[in-house]
């Protein structure tokens, strides 16, 4: 996971079978940490957030991916120190 990216998911028959993707890295020196969560609006865009962090200098943050239509639209990065 440090190195490649916050693993997704996805199933198109109601969970018989799934197949697993790899978000892409954050363009920042923030590293996927874990603690994925998944949101959804009433517009059908789906949010997928996870801790994120600079290994060693206690810089943390929440990397938030949106995706519309099975498409990833962007990477939103919020940081806290």
């Amino acid at each position: 996971m440090l190195t490649l990216g916050m693993p997704v998911f996805t199933s198109t028959d109601k969970g018989a079978s799934w197949q697993g993707y790899r978000l892409p890295m954050p363009r920042s020196s923030f590293t996927p940490l874990g603690d994925p969560v998944l949101a959804s609006d009433d517009k059908g865009n789906f949010y997928y957030s996870y801790l994120s962090g600079i290994i060693g200098s206690g810089a943390t943050g929440v990397s938030v991916s949106l995706f519309r239509k099975m498409a990833l639209i962007g990477l939103i990065k919020r940081r806290s120190t």
